[in-house]
């Protein structure tokens, strides 16, 4: 048993906080001189001192009930969302005018993970696609999610879809953004290669791997220069 210093009460020894400090290189404990109660209305006249406008309410603070705001909009559905970006045209097409990337392809945020729109749609239709299959536009347009105008295949047929209407036309030569060479400098290539200069000297002197040089002067590549 102690005796508190503030209320002179006995009080057993779990009444009185303990303190653990470490001093002289080594912890000592040690309990306060005043019981927990005494400290307890200490600290809260010590509050209202430095808080006055809170001091008619002290002890009759309640929690606010959980109230939802009126203005709270319902959960879409993954359906009713896709839905809420989807404009249908004269063409037949049914445009996606959410986000879209470079190339003009939707793109439908679910749950932190971004889909293609128009795969999306069409796997939710009629399931997975096998890997290595991707889904083709075959109205051409690549923000359309009409389900009429999409159709599954190779990459390859993809690619010749683009080709058959002259959509990757103009990425030939010197127009793709990817390339390092020009017409002017594979006529050159092929120029200097004919005069005797070494394939791995051509690549060094243009910047380009030796396979390039290679596909270069057998015509795998650049073969519409003359």
């Amino acid at each position: 048993m102690r005796k508190c210093n503030k209320c002179e009460a006995e009080k057993p020894e779990g009444e009185f906080r303990l303190y653990r400090r470490f001093r002289g290189g080594r912890h000592i404990e040690f309990r306060s001189g005043s019981c927990k109660d005494c400290t307890a209305r200490e600290q809260a006249a010590w509050k209202r001192a430095r808080n006055p406008s809170m001091a008619p309410y002290a002890g009759r603070r309640k929690k606010r009930a959980n109230k939802k705001s009126v203005y709270a909009t319902a959960r879409l559905t993954a359906l009713e969302k896709f839905a809420s970006c989807v404009v249908e045209k004269k063409t037949g097409c049914k445009e996606w005018i959410g986000p879209r990337d470079r190339q003009g392809y939707g793109h439908l945020n679910l749950k932190g993970k971004s889909y293609r729109a128009h795969r999306w749609i069409y796997e939710r239709w009629h399931g997975p696609l096998p890997q290595g299959l991707v889904v083709r536009h075959l109205c051409h347009n690549p923000s359309c999610v009409n389900l009429e105008h999409l159709a599954h295949g190779s990459q390859k047929e993809n690619l010749d879809d683009s080709r058959a209407i002259g959509r990757m036309n103009d990425q030939v030569g010197s127009n793709n953004g990817f390339s390092k060479l020009d017409e002017e400098k594979v006529q050159l290539i092929r120029a200097r290669s004919e005069a005797g200069e070494r394939v791995v000297d051509l690549a060094r002197s243009f910047g380009v791997s030796r396979k390039t040089i290679r596909d270069v002067l057998d015509r795998r590549r650049w073969s519409h220069v003359s």
